[in-house]
């Protein structure tokens, strides 16, 4: 089961006799997603009612009813986090065993755990890359020789509330979840050969309001990032720059309205001032160019937001959308500030009046590496007397 913003999906198969990887598909199901907002729940009664009739058609095609299912994970709170681990091999012969393996990636998983945001869970813990005493290992560990392991992996967490909020959407649509898989992770099974994961490549996945990356080298997965960003976004801003409907500029968007007046000079138009307007909504900031500091300190000030009916009073509340996590000073003051190293941070400001009419503007915050330029050494070789 796959829940996006645009559409549920659902897909029974069962796997061929004469293949161990190969599947037949015997059924599928799609429903509009509704109550989904970039990856995570807003209206749990939508979803529900989404999976039920994705599940249905699935179900009513292939004939089997389904208790069980595997469940596909995105949206913005998705996110791959690099860390390592190391243990002392304990065997007197030194050779590293399953469990050295399983304890030097839990060390490394515990290390991750005490730099990210507590409201985080690991769903994947993916080893990159291995190392015997210092030296970078080529293959798998086991039955290798050697006095210390030492392993790099990339983890995929998600933000544990908006997991459990999915969990339970579709145990309340009377399915039971078997486990929860990253759904970029499972786009690479079916989009990418071996061939092009051995050889290095980048598999980006347009959904309608985010955009998953996931990048592999050597077979393995060593990134993986989600953006607030998708194919609404680009409906949105031809519907503004045309001034056309949303479903007008939604069939514009996909090549499906013919025989209209619109050039291509004025939809590539289109495309360069939406490019403007969202650079807008993006602010750069340099590092401090303190190397006794790794983070930096980032004022956000909402105080000029307005109401026009004079007399309001307006309440706020920002939310965290993309980024390593932060801590801001106030959720609900107009001004806050926050503490963050080098990387990009966005963040919505929600504005909401007297009569409950709220709106919602976006920023993102990219802050630079430290301006530093390595040392020159200048060696010079003379006759000594």
């Amino acid at each position: 089961i796959d829940i996006g913003t645009y559409q549920i999906k659902v897909m029974i198969a069962e796997r061929l006799s004469s293949s161990n990887t190969l599947l037949d598909i015997l059924g599928t199901g799609f429903s509009e997603s509704r109550g989904l907002r970039y990856g995570y729940i807003v209206n749990k009664g939508d979803i529900v009612r989404g999976i039920k009739k994705a599940a249905g058609q699935a179900e009513e095609a292939a004939g089997i009813k389904i208790k069980k299912a595997f469940i596909g994970v995105g949206g913005v709170t998705l996110e791959g986090n690099i860390s390592t681990g190391s243990t002392v091999i304990t065997k007197v012969d030194m050779e590293i065993t399953h469990l050295d393996v399983a304890r030097v990636t839990e060390n490394s998983e515990e290390a991750l755990i005490k730099k990210i945001s507590p409201n985080r869970k690991i769903i994947h813990t993916i080893p990159v890359e291995y190392k015997i005493d210092k030296k970078i290992l080529y293959g798998r560990p086991i039955g290798m020789r050697g006095g210390k392991l030492e392993v790099k992996t990339l983890s995929i967490t998600y933000m544990e509330q908006h997991l459990n909020d999915l969990i339970q959407a579709v145990e309340e649509a009377g399915i039971e979840v078997e486990d929860v898989i990253a759904s970029p992770l499972a786009a690479s099974l079916v989009a990418l050969n071996r061939t092009q994961k051995i050889a290095g490549s980048v598999l980006a996945n347009i959904g309608a309001e985010t955009v998953s990356l996931v990048v592999f080298e050597n077979n393995l997965p060593v990134s993986l990032k989600v953006f607030p960003i998708g194919g609404t976004d680009i409906t949105n801003d031809i519907a503004l720059r045309l001034k056309v409907p949303i479903e007008e500029a939604e069939q514009i968007k996909m090549g499906q309205l013919t025989g209209t007046h619109y050039s291509q000079r004025e939809l590539e138009e289109t495309a360069r001032l939406a490019e403007i307007e969202r650079a807008k909504y993006k602010d750069n900031v340099d590092h401090d160019s303190n190397p006794k500091t790794d983070t930096y300190k980032i004022v956000m000030d909402g105080k000029e937001s307005f109401d026009p009916d004079k007399g309001d009073k307006l309440k706020f509340n920002w939310v965290q959308k993309s980024g390593a996590d932060v801590k801001l000073s106030s959720n609900t003051d107009a001004t806050v500030t926050f503490s963050a190293p080098t990387g990009e941070y966005t963040f919505a400001l929600s504005a909401t009046d007297d009569y409950g009419l709220t709106t919602t503007a976006s920023k993102t915050v990219k802050i630079g590496p430290e301006p530093n330029k390595a040392p020159i050494v200048i060696l010079d070789v003379r006759k000594g007397k």
